[in-house]
């Protein structure tokens, strides 16, 4: 499929939907996951068609959404096919053009040309930095750089202190890396990275402070505020005025899982100074602790279950905040627990998620320890109705579409597709969101 650029409408957008952290026409797979079709649906700049496809309603003001159970719109990438060297990888993010993946092993980064058909050759880049010891988490799109967080060592330690940057004006490949640059931080171990209005803030994952940057030289330009307190948190999103990070676990405690939210204010007065909140929903519901990522549709923040009472205890309860509200608001929380109201007993253990506009949708990572398996069920709510109805969300077995189909860390929306990012493989699974219909300048909160 041949893709238009997107627009600044369709930025403004992504830009509020993407987190994690931080998306069929064309091809789509069958159950071994191989790309069993391709087609172009009209030249870049062609007009948008003026019915539903199939499988599709209209929606959000003329917008169509796709049904994730349709198979003809997944399609399985296979990115090993296209760039020698590929490992799995931890997160993406997206810059209009193209979606880019940070390595969780190695460091060969990755981008994709939208523009172009999936099973392109020249649609696929490869970078490696050649430092094949160090893990990144997670990478978000400035405006003009793409910025990596670093996260750990291939040998097992919390010590990787390396933050990459990509310059999205040179080249990926060429000019010797001359886009390319790295920073040594003071701190190690960051598990998120997100945009916000005029920064970017990365989560510590290691009890250590957050960082907050923007586009001058992480290394003369950060700050290091001490807000997160003795918890580690796991992504995080920024939605008006307010970066809200995921609580993870806190060392030592019992149920180890981590119900503190903290969120801070971005200062636009310039004067460095910052404001923090944190409130602990878990004191009034147990099960609301141990978050990996976040999600906003511009009003809602949803914190994405991954474990809560220990390091093999996954779960699904989903946390919801209303930002209107004060934080300390007890009537601004709510949960929705997936596996009892949606009586899937296997939605266990997600990784980031996404917003398309309309639907949240919640990535599947590992649901259990002990036999080790992977969560393979996609969980989407539609943000139209209520919160509280099962009726509202919606799961599919991603194992419909690739034999390998669980194990993905984030993902990434572009505008019209929303991409999977493989952590335990190279397979990164792609659907077909929405048709091209136009967008909105921003939602509320937006950057």
């Amino acid at each position: 499929m041949v893709r238009r650029l997107a627009t600044a409408s369709a930025l403004a957008l992504v830009a509020a939907c993407v987190a994690r952290v931080v998306v069929g026409c064309g091809s789509f797979s069958g159950s071994d996951g191989s790309d069993t079709d391709a087609s172009d649906d009209g030249a870049p700049g062609s007009p948008l068609d003026a019915g539903a496809p199939d499988g599709m309603s209209n929606q959000d003001g003329g917008a169509d959404y796709g049904d994730i159970a349709d198979s003809k719109r997944w399609t399985a990438i296979d990115i090993g096919n296209f760039v020698s060297g590929a490992n799995a990888y931890a997160g993406g993010a997206f810059d209009g053009r193209y979606v880019y993946l940070t390595p969780s092993l190695g460091s060969r980064f990755v981008r994709f040309d939208t523009t172009q058909p999936t099973a392109n050759m020249a649609a696929w880049e490869l970078y490696d930095l050649g430092s094949s010891d160090r893990l990144w988490q997670s990478c978000a799109f400035d405006g003009r750089y793409v910025v990596s967080a670093p996260y750990a060592t291939q040998s097992g330690g919390l010590d990787n202190d390396l933050l990459v940057r990509f310059d999205t004006s040179g080249s990926f490949m060429g000019d010797g890396g001359a886009a390319w640059s790295t920073y040594d931080l003071p701190y190690a171990s960051f598990s998120g990275i997100g945009r916000a209005a005029k920064h970017l803030y990365m989560t510590p994952f290691t009890l250590h402070p957050l960082a907050e940057f923007g586009n001058e030289s992480p290394e003369a330009g950060a700050d290091y505020p001490d807000v997160i307190g003795n918890q580690t948190a796991n992504g995080g999103v920024f939605v008006n005025g307010w970066y809200y990070f995921a609580p993870y676990y806190v060392p030592g405690q019992t149920p180890v899982g981590s119900g503190l939210v903290v969120r801070v204010h971005e200062g636009f007065s310039g004067d460095g100074g910052i404001e923090s909140e944190s409130f602990d929903y878990s004191k009034n519901n147990s099960s609301a602790r141990g978050f990996n990522g976040a999600v906003t549709d511009g009003t809602y923040v949803y914190f994405v279950p991954y474990w809560n009472y220990d390091f093999s205890g996954y779960h699904g309860t989903v946390l919801r905040f209303d930002t209107r509200k004060a934080l300390s608001d007890l009537s601004a929380w709510t949960t929705f627990d997936i596996p009892s109201n949606l009586a899937n007993a296997a939605a266990l253990g997600f990784a980031g998620g996404a917003f398309d506009g309309r639907y949240i949708y919640f990535v599947p990572n590992v649901r259990s320890v002990s036999p080790f398996t992977l969560n393979s069920t996609l969980v989407r709510f539609d943000t139209t109705r209520d919160y509280l109805q099962a009726s509202s969300w919606e799961t599919y077995d991603l194992t419909k579409v690739t034999k390998n189909g669980g194990g993905y860390l984030g993902a990434v929306f572009d505008g019209e597709f929303l991409y999977l990012v493989p952590n335990r493989s190279n397979v990164m699974l792609r659907f077909d969101a929405r048709t091209r219909a136009p967008l909105p300048s921003a939602l509320p909160g937006a950057p």
